[in-house]
């Protein structure tokens, strides 16, 4: 009894163990592994400069065909950031579909105001967008 007492561990944590073992480093390359499928188009943002109107591209989702509603407008101050993704600096959602939207507030503070835009279909996200930089003196 005593030895099957000591037995049982040997064998069961090394089982356990690889029951457990973390996944390949590239195990959400796979489409299928990931919720959504594939990401939306990449929406192309514009800057005009009499509006001060920030607008992009329709994004299309690659999976149902149809236009993208929800957007997210990052924000970077002076430099772009080794994580553009990471929350702070996601500056604003638009999720009824608009094209375009105004700041002329946000933008007082002097410096450089970097903006990028991304789609979102509810489960992935597209890719950034192309960049403006907003040189406020």
């Amino acid at each position: 009894m005593r030895a099957s007492f000591l037995f049982f561990p040997l064998i069961c944590i090394p089982v356990f163990c690889v029951l457990n073992a973390p996944i390949e480093e590239d195990y959400y390359s796979n489409k299928e592994n990931i919720l959504g499928g594939e990401k939306p188009s990449t929406p192309v943002l514009n800057y005009d400069t009499g509006t001060l109107k920030l607008s992009w591209t329709q994004s299309i989702d690659p999976d149902t065909g149809n236009s993208v509603t929800r957007y997210i407008i990052y924000r970077y101050f002076n430099t772009f950031p080794e994580d553009p993704y990471h929350p702070r600096h996601k500056y604003f959602f638009i999720d009824d579909g608009s094209l375009e939207a105004s700041f002329t507030s946000p933008i007082s503070v002097k410096g450089e105001h970097i903006f990028g835009i991304t789609a979102s279909d509810g489960n992935r996200e597209s890719a950034l967008s192309n960049l403006i930089t907003i040189s406020v003196p």
